[in-house]
């Protein structure tokens, strides 16, 4: 799901009986697996990890009866360098039985990710500073609707963060959020307006600079990338097929070394991707 500055790998297995589990691989090749206290281990149940940072710092969710007994839900979690793991609730989650996904951590311990508030059935993004301080977002105009909300991606070291608002089938909306909660929407050029079609930023560097993939007509993606100043460049690597495009990651330097060619896309195979087996 996510690799450091040294090649140290985050992310997670499904294994034969449906329950995933997170894993660290470093540099060296050392596999670690984990999943945090009390993780249920049933059929999509179980711990993922999302994000790594330089320092070795993970950030992911899992799921678990320690909060509320008679159910199951979904908390966020952040494992050190050395192995401990706390767990990252949004406030007030706990206590109303909603969900919190810790997304991704930056080189300073900002955390990133979106909780479900179950009072008003939103996905909200939300940035947590090193300190524990939580900030919300929402993009402007969104409608309050279960199934609808921001998820975001990825954290750059200053704090902002990039990442696709999940507008239920139609489209896909991305977004730019500043550490002080300032959200500006990202809409490539050429995105839709449709059933698949939008804009998908889906990472960003120190610099400010985002990548993503954009689907217009047809639902046939092209990769993108947003310069700082908000300026787009649209592109195809060479070779790429009739399914067109998108562009994964971004390292500091400006390269995007994973523009690879896509199928044909939908909401629910992003959405998909994002939650992955976890239970709301």
């Amino acid at each position: 799901m996510d690799i450091n500055a040294s090649g140290d790998v985050a992310g997670l297995y499904v294994n034969s009986s449906q329950s995933s589990q997170s894993f660290l691989r470093t540099h060296d090749g050392t596999l670690t697996e984990f999943d945090p206290p009390d993780t249920t281990s049933g059929v999509y149940e179980g711990s993922m990890a999302f994000g790594i940072n330089d320092a070795g710092a993970i950030v992911g969710s899992f799921n678990t009866t320690s909060q509320i007994p008679t159910k199951i839900v979904v908390a966020g979690y952040q494992r050190t360098p050395g192995g401990n793991i706390e767990p990252i609730n949004f406030p007030g989650t706990v206590a109303s039985d909603s969900s919190t996904y810790a997304a991704c951590i930056d080189s300073g311990g900002e955390v990133a990710g979106y909780y479900f508030d179950s009072n008003s059935g939103q996905n909200a993004g939300f940035i947590q500073s090193s300190t524990g301080q939580f900030t919300a977002f929402v993009l402007p105009g969104a409608t309050p609707q279960i199934g609808l909300g921001a998820l975001s991606c990825r954290i750059n070291a200053t704090g902002n963060v990039a990442g696709l608002y999940f507008q239920g089938f139609v489209p896909f909306r991305s977004f730019l959020a500043t550490a002080d909660g300032t959200v500006t929407e990202i809409a490539a050029p050429g995105a839709g307006t449709t059933l698949n079609t939008g804009t998908l930023a889906l990472d960003i560097n120190a610099s400010g600079v985002i990548v993503g993939g954009v689907v217009g007509t047809g639902s046939i993606s092209h990769s993108f990338m947003r310069a700082a100043d908000g300026t787009f460049t649209v592109f195809d690597p060479p070779g790429t097929g009739t399914g067109g495009s998108v562009a994964e990651s971004i390292n500091d330097s400006g390269s995007s070394p994973e523009a690879i060619p896509m199928r044909t896309m939908s909401s629910m195979d992003t959405f998909g991707r994002s939650m992955g087996p976890l239970r709301q």
